[in-house]
């Protein structure tokens, strides 16, 4: 799913669930997904997914809420997401722009 979004999926382990969040459909279907990677106080939101089938019906916002409460769960004061074509979808959950010179060297 990550590949077919033209997402990055190194660093994405099998069975670390505790850093990786997924979602299914009532069938038991993969629909979703979304990282984090911890680095000290600051995490890094990584590569929310979403199947086409599935977009429109708030799966991702229900990824993303999960991952911020496991980031606040694991003491992140920061969560921080780089993306390309995603960035209105964010700015509308409170996410706001920074130039990538201003975020932490370990993101």
């Amino acid at each position: 799913m990550l590949r077919q979004a033209q997402l990055p999926d190194s660093g994405v382990v099998i069975g670390e669930f505790e850093r990786y969040l997924i979602a299914r459909d009532a069938g038991g279907e993969l629909i979703g997904g979304v990282g984090l990677e911890l680095r000290g106080n600051d995490a890094l939101l990584r590569s929310l997914v979403v199947c086409p089938e599935a977009r429109g019906a708030g799966v991702g916002q229900a990824l993303l809420a999960a991952a911020e409460s496991l980031a606040r769960g694991q003491g992140i004061d920061t969560l921080y997401l780089l993306t390309l074509d995603a960035a209105a979808f964010f700015h509308a959950l409170g996410f706001v722009a920074q130039e990538r010179e201003s975020v932490p060297h370990g993101i």
